[in-house]
């Protein structure tokens, strides 16, 4: 790790700045945004490709330049790009940006890693912004995302169109970050949602398809990536107290807890600065959730920061994150039977107390001819799992630390041109009993990506080349992906895209032996890694109609899978083991294909004291084994393939997916009010491990082919709220979640919550 660091320190001192001795001239001014003359700090000034700074405090900047460059480009996130004619009455003091449309085709980032606007990127992706975070009031991201359309979770894992079924706290096919860095436990792939620093959000990005070329493992379906904020020239300060409770389930029997109401708080804050060429960040959320489930609690503190130096010039910056979060969580796997769908399996349950930290420093260089980019990421969390009569201990720990160097060149003459060189090295270690002891997995990587611009036309291509170890097992790996976006008409643009993605088995996956309740999930380290591709074929249409503009967008996609891994319920135990053997196990279930469409519809409208703002999509998946008859497993001498472990009587539909999904969200703003509604649907799941609805061979009747029964129509899921702006800086909101108290699940034995309200009060200045 010294050695890196060494190396890299050297790299960066080996550039110079050189500038020419004469011939120069000497331009200053301020950067504000048009909407509310907020001075922009960190927006980026430019002429040409070796000359540019960021502004600083009150949105300063100042910048010597040549006497025959005669434009200056102003640019900066969430903001529309501006080029300043410096012949034309020469530069003007204040230069003011106007803000790019929140829904319509914002600035995102993660396509590429380098800004780009939303409607030429060549790939699905859709962003959210923060008023949608913010108004639900909400303290984990995991419930927004389940707006987006074509997304929704379970257990804590992202499904993308169907990508992905069903897994248990471990591996992932949608790698979910944090300004660029993986939010995901380094021995269980499990994504750290309740680590998110949900009260800093600026926005929240979604790939759809193989990411694998710039993410790596575990982008194989898509990636989520989460941008937090900076101050912006004055003084951030944000804080809300928020409480609330469960109402009665929708069937009076599964009343765990008597007449008694299980509530729902907590707090958070910020404060954000900036002083001379330092920014700072520093915020908390508290929660303290008794949950609506028997053991599903969830109750955590957490304190994050941020902390930059921008040199005078800004062609450097450096600094630091950091992270720590205290909790004690309970966790919910299957429950004791239809008619007591909150209770638990045996009424057993642990406890968990998790702690986590993370630590992250950074490095940015602006040469004239490079940009120099590192970032660090050191990982710790520690479980300490409360024991269980008979069961073995569970206490565990991960460390992971991620390295991540990127290196993007300016080019005077091919200015259409923008390429991304980068290495990625990763190192983790998993101690504990269920992990068989110390257990080490690492990888190394290096990619490339580049992306033209020109007049109408942008392309996109990269490749990247992992070379990953787990124990004994190593694999080297190349992947590659190639798109293009072409603007037909004005506000008409068509993208076509091709990807490979691949992922790499966790340590849980391979070497995990635990118990959750009596339930126990078995190791395999014979899993192989799975491999795939995504296309699609779409079209982007703005849609002008007077105050109302709107955004379609239709995608046409495939996803194909080799040496799937899907977590498969069944007897993998012995007669001694709990439940007789039976319980969970990752399997590779052969090749697999998604075919699909997804339509969206998104739109925003201002009037004189009034907005309205939505987002919409219908996503429809036909996820089909193309080996169902493929022997994955044998047991007692005999062959088990997909179709005869499946409820499905064909057995080529995949396990825990779902044909089709709704998702709709309407904010609608007058004056000091504002009220919004979401409504998501999805269809019924229609196959599940066989063994499920064979009442587990006779040993007990859970109840789950009863439960889906009632539950084949599908979901229907609807949450309002509503605010009042008592004063500019303070707001009182409330919050209704399952309005009409609907009964649905995500996967079988998972019961959601009932009708539950939630009531805020908050300050902002």
């Amino acid at each position: 790790m010294t050695r890196i660091r060494f190396l890299l320190l050297l790299l960066f001192s080996a550039f110079a700045l050189v500038t020419h001795a004469q011939g120069l001239k000497r331009v200053f001014g301020n950067v504000y945004s048009l909407a509310d003359s907020t001075p922009l700090v960190g927006a980026t000034v430019y002429s040409g490709v070796r000359y540019a700074t960021l502004t600083q405090e009150n949105g300063y900047f100042e910048l010597t330049i040549p006497d025959s460059q005669h434009f200056l480009h102003v640019s900066y996130l969430g903001f529309i790009s501006m080029r300043v004619d410096l012949r034309q009455g020469g530069l003007p003091k204040a230069i003011y940006l106007h803000e790019a449309s929140e829904l319509l085709d914002p600035v995102v980032i993660s396509a590429g890693k380098s800004e780009q606007q939303q409607t030429r990127t060549t790939v699905s992706i859709q962003s959210i912004q923060p008023y949608l975070v913010r108004n639900r009031i909400t303290s984990n991201l995991e419930q927004t995302i389940n707006q987006i359309p074509g997304v929704n979770t379970a257990d804590g894992q992202v499904n993308i169109r169907s990508g992905s079924g069903w897994s248990y706290g471990t591996g992932s096919r949608v790698t979910v970050l944090v300004d660029d860095l993986p939010i995901m436990a380094g021995g269980t792939g499990q994504i750290l949602w309740s680590f998110i620093p949900i009260e800093n959000i600026e926005q929240v990005e979604v790939i759809k398809g193989a990411s694998s070329v710039l993410y790596g493992s575990s982008a194989l379906n898509g990636i989520v990536h989460v941008r937090t904020g900076w101050p912006q020239g004055k003084p951030l300060i944000k804080a809300a107290v928020f409480s609330g409770f469960y109402g009665t389930p929708p069937n009076a029997l599964w009343k765990w807890q008597g007449n008694r109401l299980l509530s729902k708080s907590g707090a958070l804050f910020l404060y954000g600065n900036s002083v001379g060429q330092w920014d700072y960040v520093v915020s908390g959320l508290g929660v303290y959730d008794e949950g609506w489930r028997m053991g599903d609690q969830d109750k955590r503190a957490r304190l994050s920061t941020k902390l930059r130096h921008r040199s005078e010039d800004n062609k450097l910056i450096y600094g630091i994150h950091a992270n720590a979060q205290y909790g004690r969580t309970g966790s919910f796997l299957l429950w004791e039977n239809y008619q007591m769908a909150y209770t638990s399996l045996g009424s057993q349950y642990a406890l968990n107390t998790s702690e986590r930290y993370t630590l992250d420093p950074f490095l940015t260089y602006h040469g004239n001819t490079w940009t120099h980019e590192v970032k660090a990421r050191s990982l710790f969390v520690r479980n300490g799992v409360d024991p269980l009569p008979g069961q073995p201990d569970q206490q565990n720990k991960m460390d992971l630390s991620y390295l991540e160097y990127r290196a993007k060149p300016k080019f005077e003459r091919w200015k259409f041109l923008n390429l991304t060189l980068g290495s990625v090295w990763q190192y983790g270690e998993s101690q504990g009993t269920m992990f068989g002891g110390v257990k080490v997995q690492s990888n190394m990587a290096a990619f490339v990506q580049a992306d033209l611009s020109w007049k109408r036309l942008d392309i996109s291509g990269g490749a990247r080349y992992e070379y990953y170890r787990l124990s004994n097992y190593t694999e080297g790996k190349p992947v590659f992906k190639l798109g293009a976006n072409y603007r037909l008409l004005k506000g008409t643009f068509l993208r076509a895209s091709a990807g490979q993605g691949y992922r790499f088995p966790v340590v849980s996956e391979y070497f995990i032996r635990t118990q959750a309740g009596p339930v126990t999930v078995y190791p395999n380290t014979d899993l192989k890694s799975e491999s795939g591709y995504s296309t699609e074929l779409g079209l982007r249409q703005v849609i002008p109609l007077g105050k109302l503009k709107m955004m379609a967008d239709l995608a046409v996609f495939r996803m194909e899978y080799r040496n799937m891994m899907e977590f498969t319920f069944g007897s993998w135990g012995t007669q001694f083991d709990t439940l007789f053997g039976l319980g969970f196990k990752s399997l590779n279930i052969g090749r697999a294909r998604i075919d699909g469409f997804e339509f969206s519809l998104s739109g925003e409208a201002k009037w004189r004291r009034s907005k309205l703002r939505f987002i919409s999509g219908y996503t429809y998946s036909n996820p089909v084994n193309l080996e169902p008859d493929y022997a994955y497993v044998t047991q007692n001498g005999n062959a088990l393939n997909y179709k005869q472990t499946s409820s499905d009587s064909t057995g080529t539909i995949l396990k825990y997916r779902v044909r089709h999904m709704i998702r709709a969200d309407v904010q609608y703003e007058l004056a000091r009010f504002e009220f919004g509604v979401s409504y998501r649907y999805m269809s019924s799941v229609e196959a599940i491990d066989l063994i499920f609805e064979n009442s587990f061979l006779g040993l007990m009747n859970l109840g789950i082919k009863e439960s889906r029964e009632a539950n084949k129509k599908g979901d229907h899921v609807v949450d309002i709220r509503g605010a009042y702006k008592l004063t500019a800086d303070w707001k009182i909101s409330i919050a209704v979640e399952n309005l009409f108290n609907e009964e649905y699940m995500t996967r079988p034995a998972d019961m959601r919550a009932p009708r539950n309200f939630q009531l805020q009060i908050g300050f902002r200045y």
